[in-house]
């Protein structure tokens, strides 16, 4: 029987369910079968419920609420057609209301007139309850009354650059021409990915300006001139302030074993790029320096101008300070070659124009300096951190991830749950810290996105690195920070890649699957994995391959009603069980079928980092009597 695959989401277990052929017959009503993980991977879900974070639709607005969970959806579309647009919300699971939002003139009510071609973003808020709708718009004239936003809805993460805009060209198209038949001005463009710029839209900032480019960017992509089109989003360095109170001065290099791990290995050939506030000449650090390039001053020379901040001098330091040198450090790896690409400011702010560039650069992809590297780089360590996403960040980390490189990227330190960008794409791992008694930082922030945690350091006990004080004045400063632990599962990426010539996915499933469990046991959201540990990642890559699967871990497997998320039974398995289930006595009528893991406990299977799949194959009838023969694969492409 051929079993019929699943597209779209990146779980991949076999999973076969039956009620009756073979063995004794299962009571009637009754479904039965057994789970085989094959293959799992991170979802690439990213949250709806802002401004900066709308989707465009060319169809009706519908979707899920859940007035605990995820309680607003933001939908952006097009007016194709002038007059009034009222909004009704339809659902049988959800009690909420729904608001539209004119972007051009930054106006929210229940009832607007439109032109055709406006562009307005459909506002979904759930009140009580949870499951699916619809939104219908009609013609028929409503309340036109102002109406309050939710606060969440002008949320743009750290900012934007007035009026800029970053696209990647529709196929056939190039910067140039995107411009000239959008009435924009080309500043930048090199590989399809453009930097435009909006007059009309003016140099305001806050929402009422964040709404405007949006408004340009929908305008954009519904002509079909490029494949995205969003603000030039800035980006804040994830570091904490210096903390100078004594400290062990290499706890960091015990908690993760690196001293074990040198038993195997005191150096790399790899190449990791620092995408970061530039690198400067410290003494214990030059020597593990190679070539790269300034995309915040688009030069050859990526100095850090700044002194007494050295961000990306103290990143650096975690990974490559140079070892048995007689001289301050060692960094995890004593003879490295690090990368300098400098895309942040002196005051630490960096675009995602620059940002996504500096990233094809260290992958050696086409990019706007017009250059390559003599050779790219293996790792790309990203100790930075946003609230929102960016479809420009996003796309260079996955041709980056395509073409080989492995990405980590800092969660933030603002000790929440919500996720956080880069890290939250699903080619990169994402890292959260560590405190010297090897416990989660206050500070970092978690979820069910957070992959690995790493020494990060805390009031109490800082991680010591290279840094520059004033001029060519160095020193080595406790500093605290997720951006200090990323570096550290950079290092340990680069120490496995230069044992064996390992893809990314192979350094992700190693580092995770010989992480070091702390916390709640198994995978949770406040740790992840568990503690990078070089150590045992250095002898899985010198043995053999870790299972994906976590030991012991529960998988739930649900029976959805077909059109609904009511949940009519549900059961969950383990490898002690052998993977199989059964869901007895189901009442007749139509289902899906799904299972997944509830790894960061929201209720949901289906998360950033959680095994999930579904079958796609048709809905599951029962009727009066055991189901024989269901079986269908999960994750399947």
């Amino acid at each position: 029987m051929k079993r019929p695959g699943f597209r779209g989401l990146p779980m991949f277990l076999l999973l076969a369910a039956c009620g009756g052929g073979g063995g004794s017959p299962a009571a009637p009503g009754t479904l039965s079968g057994q789970l085989s993980i094959l293959l799992a991977a991170p979802l690439d879900r990213e949250p709806n419920d802002t401004a900066a974070a709308a989707r465009l639709l060319r169809g009706e607005p519908e979707g899920v609420l859940d007035a605990e969970r995820d309680p607003i959806d933001v939908l952006r579309m097009v007016a194709d057609r002038p007059g009034a647009h009222t909004a009704a919300l339809q659902s049988e699971g959800v009690e909420g209301e729904v608001l539209l939002v004119d972007l051009a003139r930054g106006t929210a009510a229940r009832s607007l007139v439109l032109g055709k071609g406006d562009v307005f973003d459909v506002v979904v808020r759930a009140r009580r309850g949870a499951g699916s709708y619809r939104v219908v718009l009609s013609d028929a004239p409503g309340d036109a009354s102002p109406a309050a936003l939710p606060e969440v809805y002008g949320d743009c993460g750290d900012g934007f650059v007035p009026g800029e805009i970053v696209a990647a060209a529709a196929e056939g198209f190039d910067g140039h021409r995107v411009a000239a038949e959008a009435g924009l001005s080309c500043r930048a463009a090199a590989n399809g990915l453009c930097l435009l710029r909006d007059d009309t839209a003016g140099d305001g900032g806050g929402v009422r300006g964040l709404c405007a480019l949006l408004a340009s960017c929908a305008r954009l992509e519904s002509r079909g001139l490029v494949r995205y089109a969003e603000p030039n989003r800035l980006r804040r360095l994830a570091a904490l302030p210096d903390d100078p109170l004594f400290a062990p001065h290499q706890w960091a290099l015990e908690q993760i074993h690196a001293l074990a791990a040198w038993e195997v290995a005191t150096s790399s050939d790899t190449i990791v790029a620092v995408v970061d506030s530039g690198i400067r000449d410290h003494p214990d650090l030059v020597a593990n320096l190679v070539p790269g390039y300034d995309f915040e001053g688009n030069d050859a020379d990526p100095t850090d101008p700044t002194a007494d901040f050295s961000h990306g001098t103290q990143v650096a330091g975690v990974i490559a300070a140079v070892g048995n040198n007689g001289l301050g450090i060692t960094g995890v790896l004593w003879s490295a070659r690090v990368m300098p690409l400098r895309a942040f400011n002196t005051s630490g702010f960096g675009t995602s124009f620059g940002i996504a560039n500096a990233i094809l650069y260290a992958a050696g992809l086409p990019n706007s300096s017009g250059t390559l590297p003599a050779e790219r780089a293996s790792v790309i360590n990203m100790s930075f951190a946003s609230t929102t996403s960016s479809a420009t960040e996003k796309d260079a980390c996955a041709a980056a991830r395509a073409a080989g490189v492995f990405l980590c990227a800092a969660t933030g330190n603002q000790g929440s749950a919500f996720v956080r960008y880069p890290a939250g794409y699903a080619s990169v791992v994402a890292v959260g810290a560590t405190t010297s008694a090897g416990n989660r930082a206050s500070y970092s922030n978690y979820g069910g996105y957070l992959a690995l945690v790493a020494p990060g350091g805390s009031s109490g006990g800082g991680v010591i690195t290279t840094g520059i004080v004033a001029g060519d004045q160095y020193d080595y400063p406790f500093v605290a920070g997720t951006s200090f632990a990323s570096p550290h599962v950079a290092a340990v990426a680069a120490l496995c890649m230069g044992l064996l010539p390992l893809t990314p996915d192979e350094v992700r499933s190693t580092l995770l699957s010989t992480a070091q469990d702390i916390g709640a046991a198994g995978v949770d959201p406040a740790t992840g994995h568990g503690i990078v540990d070089a150590y045992r990642a250095a002898l899985v890559v010198l043995g053999q391959d870790p299972p994906v699967y976590v030991p012991y871990e529960e998988v739930e497997v649900r029976l959805l009603r077909a059109g609904t998320t009511t949940v009519a039974a549900s059961a969950r398995t383990s490898d002690v069980e052998g993977l199989r289930w059964t869901l007895p006595e189901v009442p007749g009528g139509r289902y899906v079928l799904e299972a997944g893991t509830d790894r960061n406990r929201d209720g949901l299977l289906s998360g950033p980092g959680e095994l999930y799949g579904r079958w796609q194959g048709g809905e599951i009838l029962v009727v009066d009597g055991p189901r024989a023969g269901l079986d269908f694969a999960i994750g399947e492409e």
